[in-house]
């Protein structure tokens, strides 16, 4: 059998970059083989089906504070052009097993024990089959130990493990005693011509409806509270403030434009267009290094509380020797000729690595 890869990751998020890394890492892995991507689940055993059912229950019953996310977005467009798969049946289930002999898990927080599906973890193939795992991200420092089980349970059956973060990897690699690669977000395994390419519609339809010269502003957090800070920014810099809004209360801004009802491709565009960017998102960061843009990022989390995930950009900038954070950042603009540099090989590096797993050469990559 030819090497069939059936890619298992979040999708249908109201998070541009958790479609965002779907999508690149799908494009990745068609260059040289044959994938589609598991589009949804609803088959389980009903042990799972019960858990399932108690956790969406509590969410239900549970209200958070602030604005919540808009769910208006053009998510399912960006997935047009991808092979989808769905496992919704026993049936469908043992027509997976017989059609793919590689499964690969990534990547954005699939294995954060705060949310941890099993689906992640590949608990429906059974032994013998290729599983991989590129850049899983556990999102947070630490994993509880009442997590630790489930996890040994199933990634003690991977061929090949890596992950985005060296602390994630640390902590993966003792529990299950193995080797963990740590390796590049899958955005940055594209350039950015080949993200213009795949966004060429959307990059020309908001270069129009945009300035010449902006601010663009993502902010999965509060954006209000570094409001102060973001309007110094524009007015030293001359350029107008733009914001692909997360939550209702930033479409109602007082000044700035706003892009409503954005899909992950007009993300794309948009960073592509911005002369400089304001956020505290991991992917914005991603994408304005691959876009080549100057950028600051505000602190999202206390670096002291257990739930903080600032070490995912704390990783990405340690990988490019900088520092981009507002408050405590370098000031001086970014050498983008040394970071393109050390992206292109790091990207190369990756994609052998990722390449080399799925044909199950793992071991001879590592020795050469």
């Amino acid at each position: 059998m030819d090497n069939r890869v059936l890619l298992v990751g979040w999708g249908r998020s109201v998070n541009y970059g958790t479609n965002l890394q779907t999508i690149a890492l799908y494009e990745i892995i068609n260059q040289k083989y044959k994938c589609d991507f598991l589009y949804s689940r609803k088959y389980c055993s009903s042990k799972l089906f019960v858990k399932k059912a108690i956790k969406k229950l509590r969410s239900k019953i549970k209200k958070e504070g602030g604005v919540t996310p808009e769910k208006n977005r053009n998510i399912d467009k960006c997935y047009e052009n991808i092979r989808k798969i769905n496992l919704n049946s026993p049936s469908d289930k043992k027509i997976i097993l017989s059609k793919y002999n590689t499964f690969v898990v990534g990547s954005d927080q699939v294995w954060n024990p705060g949310y941890l599906e099993s689906t992640y973890l590949l608990d429906f193939v059974p032994k013998g089959y290729r599983k991989i795992s590129y850049a899983s991200s556990i999102g947070v420092n630490t994993i509880p130990k009442k997590c630790h089980k489930i996890y040994c349970k199933y990634l003690s059956d991977f061929s090949y493990i890596s992950m985005r973060e060296q602390q994630g990897a640390k902590c993966i690699s003792k529990m299950i005693r193995r080797s963990v690669d740590t390796v590049l977000d899958p955005t940055l395994l594209l350039s950015s011509l080949e993200w213009k390419e795949i966004c060429s519609k959307e990059v020309n339809n908001i270069s129009s409806s945009l300035p010449d010269k902006y601010l663009l502003c993502y902010f999965v957090g509060n954006m209000a509270q570094h409001m102060k800070e973001i309007q110094d920014i524009s007015k030293e810099m001359n350029l107008k403030i733009v914001v692909l809004p997360i939550t209702e209360q930033e479409t109602r801004l007082s000044e700035g434009v706003v892009i409503n009802n954005a899909g992950p491709k007009e993300f794309v565009a948009a960073v592509n267009g911005a002369t400089m960017v304001c956020t505290d998102s991991f992917h914005m960061c991603a994408f304005s290094l691959n876009f080549q843009k100057e950028f600051w990022v505000f602190k999202r989390f206390n670096d002291n509380s257990c739930s903080s995930q600032n070490s995912r950009i704390d990783n990405l900038f340690s990988e490019f020797g900088i520092n981009r954070y507002f408050n405590d950042g370098d000031r001086q603009s970014l050498d983008y000729n040394r970071i393109s540099i050390s992206l292109k090989n790091k990207r190369i590096e990756c994609k052998k690595l990722l390449f080399s797993a799925i044909d199950g050469k793992v071991a001879a990559i590592h020795s050469s």
